[in-house]
């Protein structure tokens, strides 16, 4: 039972779900979740947590969850989740796609070939449709993903104020089920999150065709 509970609470950690309390004047910056990595010298990433304790976002108290996000919420939906409460050790984890410090991503290929680990033929969970699925989930985020920076580049350079607010506008809408799609990615639920992708590139795909034909004057 400690060995789970401990475990669960790396997840948390290595997931960059930080509770930061902001500091006061004369008052040195803390987090809970530094402090608790700090005091474990076990704890993964020691250098860079070293590194972050030192910079200008240490002492302002700006936490991983700024730059990373939190991903951990959608996580806690997954089987896979359950499996590591339960004690598993085969289980992915955030460290698993993401590294130690959630400082990467793996590519849509290396994600294929971590799923396989567990699901290909003759695995402990097999379901082969599963592996490539992923990828091509994972894929279609990323792509979709590209598109809507490349349109947002294109509207930082609309000279019509109005025009520039409304369409950055619904990049913000093309922008929210590509977030839920992230998020059913996480909890490993690609239904909803095919779903959701679809949305987004239909958003996505309007926003192109109002970039690309300017209203009449």
């Amino acid at each position: 039972m400690v060995r789970t509970a401990i475990r669960s609470l790396s997840m948390v950690l290595l997931a960059g779900v930080l509770i930061v309390a902001a500091p006061g004047a004369g008052e040195a910056q803390q987090s809970r979740c530094a402090d608790c990595r700090f005091s474990r010298p076990d704890a993964p990433g020691e250098r860079h947590l070293s590194d972050w304790d030192l910079s200008a976002h240490g002492r302002a108290g700006v936490g991983c969850e700024t730059c990373h996000a939190g991903s951990f919420v959608a996580f806690q939906k997954s089987r896979h989740y359950a499996l590591v409460r339960g004690g598993s050790r085969e289980a992915p984890t955030c460290v698993t796609c993401h590294g130690e410090v959630a400082a990467r991503l793996l590519s849509p290929k290396s994600f294929k070939n971590t799923c396989t680990n567990c699901h290909g033929a003759g695995k402990p969970a097999q379901d082969t449709d599963h592996p490539p699925e992923g990828r091509m989930k994972l894929e279609g985020i990323r792509d979709a993903r590209a598109m809507l920076k490349e349109a947002r580049s294109v509207i930082g350079r609309v000279a019509d104020p109005q025009r520039r607010a409304a369409l950055e506008a619904d990049a913000q809408q093309a922008e929210v089920p590509l977030v839920e799609a992230t998020n059913a990615g996480h909890a490993f639920v690609f239904e909803g999150l095919q779903e959701r992708l679809g949305v987004a590139r239909e958003r996505i795909a309007a926003l192109y065709t109002r970039l690309i034909n300017p209203p009449q004057r």
